[in-house]
């Protein structure tokens, strides 16, 4: 940790995690790995209603996956311990410029 000279948050952490929030992040990753565009294929006639279904489904399960777990007592402690972190010992708006 002394050698760390500050941090770049891309997004902020909140007081607060949202289960949205995480389950759009995740499922985003998920379906950018497994998606047509990844493997290559270029076929337009094979594309249907599937991939919308597929997404919806997804973030449905990982929003109710979410709500439990970030409302868990270790986790959310956990999640405030790193925004502590984060907050402590940032360089001044001087000498980050």
């Amino acid at each position: 940790m002394d050698r760390i000279n500050g941090c770049i948050v891309d997004s902020a952490p909140v007081a607060t995690p949202d289960p949205q929030v995480w389950a759009l992040g995740f499922s985003a990753a998920i379906l950018k790995k497994n998606s047509i565009a990844a493997k290559g294929y270029r076929n337009t006639d094979d594309i249907s209603a599937k991939p919308a279904m597929t997404k919806t489904a997804l973030l449905v399960v990982l929003e109710k996956f979410f709500d439990v777990i970030l409302n868990l007592p270790a986790v959310n402690q956990r999640l405030s311990k790193v925004l502590v972190q984060l907050k402590s010992g940032q360089p001044s708006q001087a000498a980050a410029i």
